[in-house]
C-alpha cells in the first residue's frame, strides 16, 4: 500500500513539475510574441523607360484603410519618400472612396544598367552581349508602422490595400505552402492609373505599384505572415490620358501559429 501511494505522489509530483513547465513555457512565448512582434507596410513605385519622356504627369493609386487614413500616405505627407529623383515633384489626391499620388516631372530620361548574369553556362551560350545595356527602373519606397496587426488574410475592408479595385476575382495560387497549412488565397483585378506625357512612338515604359503588409515576430527564429498586392501597366509611344492596369492580391502567406 506504502508502495502504491508513493508510486502514486511520483505521478502527480511528475505531472505538476510538467504542467508548470507547460505553463512557463506558454508564458516565455506569449511573451516574446508581445515583446517582438511588429507590422508594417512597404509600398513601392517603379517606373521603367528605354526613352526619354517629356512633360510627364502621372496619378498612380495609393493605399487606402477602411474606416481611416493608411499610414503610408501620413508617411508621404510627412515627405518620407527614398529613391524619389530631386527633379521629380509628388502631392496627394484624394476622394472619399481613394487617394491618388501625382507625379510630375519635366523630363524623365532611362537608365540603364548592364544585363543580368546567367544563372548558368548553358544560359551564358545564349546570353546577350554584355555590352547591351538594358533599361533599369526607379523605385520610389516608403514604409509605415501599421499600428496594429495587419489582417493579412482579409485585408481588404480590414487593412490598407490599393485602391481602387475593380472586377476582383479568385484565382488559383501558385503560392507553395505545406499540405496541412491553410493555402494563402490569391485574385486578380483592375485598376485606374493616370499617364499624360510625349515621347518617341517606339517608347516602351513600365509602371508597376505594389504595397507589401507584412506582421513578424522572433521566437527562436523570426517568423510572420504576409499580404501582397501588385499592379502593372505597360505602355507603349505616347500616352495622354487614363489607363486600365492589371493587379493581383496575394492573401494568407506565411505562418499564423505563435509557435
Amino acid at each position: 500500500m506504502d508502495r502504491a501511494l508513493r508510486s502514486l505522489l511520483g505521478i502527480l509530483i511528475v505531472a505538476l513539475v510538467a504542467s508548470a513547465a507547460f505553463v512557463s513555457f506558454s508564458a516565455y512565448v506569449h511573451a516574446a510574441y508581445e515583446r517582438t512582434l511588429s507590422s508594417r507596410y512597404v509600398y513601392e513605385i517603379s517606373l521603367e523607360t528605354d526613352a526619354v519622356l517629356s512633360n510627364v504627369t502621372l496619378f498612380v493609386p495609393l493605399p487606402e484603410r477602411h474606416g481611416g487614413r493608411s499610414p503610408i500616405l501620413e508617411r508621404i505627407g510627412e515627405g518620407d519618400l527614398y529613391g524619389i529623383p530631386r527633379d521629380w515633384e509628388t502631392e496627394i489626391y484624394g476622394t472619399e472612396k481613394f487617394s491618388m499620388l501625382m507625379i510630375s516631372a519635366d523630363e524623365i530620361l532611362p537608365q540603364f544598367g548592364p544585363p543580368p548574369l546567367p544563372a548558368s553556362e548553358e544560359e551564358n551560350l545564349t546570353a546577350a552581349p554584355a555590352a547591351t545595356p538594358v533599361p533599369v527602373p526607379v523605385t520610389i519606397r516608403v514604409e509605415a508602422d501599421a499600428g496594429a496587426v495587419i489582417d493579412t488574410r482579409h485585408p481588404i475592408g480590414n487593412s490598407s490595400v490599393i485602391l481602387p479595385k475593380y472586377d476582383l476575382s479568385p484565382v488559383p495560387c501558385p503560392f507553395p505552402h505545406g499540405e496541412e497549412e491553410r493555402p494563402p488565397a490569391c485574385y486578380t483585378y483592375e485598376t485606374s492609373v493616370y499617364a499624360d506625357y510625349t515621347a518617341g512612338a517606339d517608347a516602351a515604359v513600365t509602371i508597376t505599384v505594389s504595397l507589401t503588409g507584412t506582421n513578424e515576430w522572433f521566437i527562436f527564429g523570426w517568423t510572420g505572415n504576409e499580404f501582397r498586392d501588385r499592379l502593372t501597366l505597360a505602355l507603349d509611344g505616347e500616352v495622354h490620358g487614363w489607363q486600365r492596369a492589371n493587379g493581383t492580391l496575394m492573401t494568407g502567406i506565411g505562418q499564423y501559429e505563435i509557435l
